[in-house]
């Protein structure tokens, strides 16, 4: 199972981008350190706000963008060398030193429980 939600920024009547095209991208340029929060590009145990639409599927969601250009992806599959070579693609991308150098601004504690514009979750 291969579910390509979102693979690249496209004008409509564009060819869609591909894996290769995502491996290209993930070769040449930095990923935007901003989505390391929302499961560091790579999650083999996604949790889903709605119901599971893989019933029964052991999935691997990739998700993020880049930092110098907008080839957002957003990608699910269950299909192991594609999981494979998607992972090992963004750790490399994650040892570029034009990633490694990428301020990560850290929220600042508000006196009204607010993180940065956010409330703390109750645990």
């Amino acid at each position: 199972m291969l579910d390509i939600i979102s693979c690249g920024s496209h004008w409509a009547g564009e060819r869609e981008s591909t894996i290769e095209d995502l491996l290209e991208v993930l070769n040449n340029h930095p990923l935007d350190r901003t989505f390391e929060k929302y499961g560091n590009f790579v999650d083999s145990s996604p949790e889903w706000i709605k119901e599971n639409p893989y019933p029964g599927i052991k999935v691997t969601s990739f998700f993020g963008n880049f930092l110098t250009i907008s080839f957002v992806f957003n990608i699910k599959t269950d299909e192991q060398p594609i999981i494979d070579r998607l992972t090992v693609a963004i750790r490399e991308n994650q040892k570029r030193p034009d990633y490694l150098s990428q301020v990560i601004q850290k929220p600042k504690q508000q006196q009204s429980g607010k993180v940065a514009g956010i409330l703390k979750e109750v645990v």
